[in-house]
């Protein structure tokens, strides 16, 4: 890897998770084409809704780890 990228990644992990999330929504925002609006209305509906059940504590959070966990499982069943 180039020196800028191992700067940028550097400086980038050193940020807030909600500035990294931000910059990583925006660096994928440069490799695919915009969504129409009806797609983004879509996904905003989706997203408010997601959070209402987790405001609500309908949903729970979980982990990187259980996440990780469970997707191992699922894809080493016998393991």
């Amino acid at each position: 890897m180039s020196t800028a990228y191992t700067e940028i990644l550097d400086a980038a992990a050193a940020l807030p998770d909600e500035e990294r999330a931000r910059l990583v929504d925006a660096l994928i925002g440069t490799l695919t084409p915009p969504a129409s609006e009806e797609i983004n209305e879509a996904w905003m509906e989706i997203i408010d809704r997601r959070w209402q059940e987790f405001e609500s504590g309908e949903v729970k959070l979980s982990t990187w780890e259980v996440v990780k966990a469970r997707a191992s499982k699922r894809s080493h069943p016998h393991a």
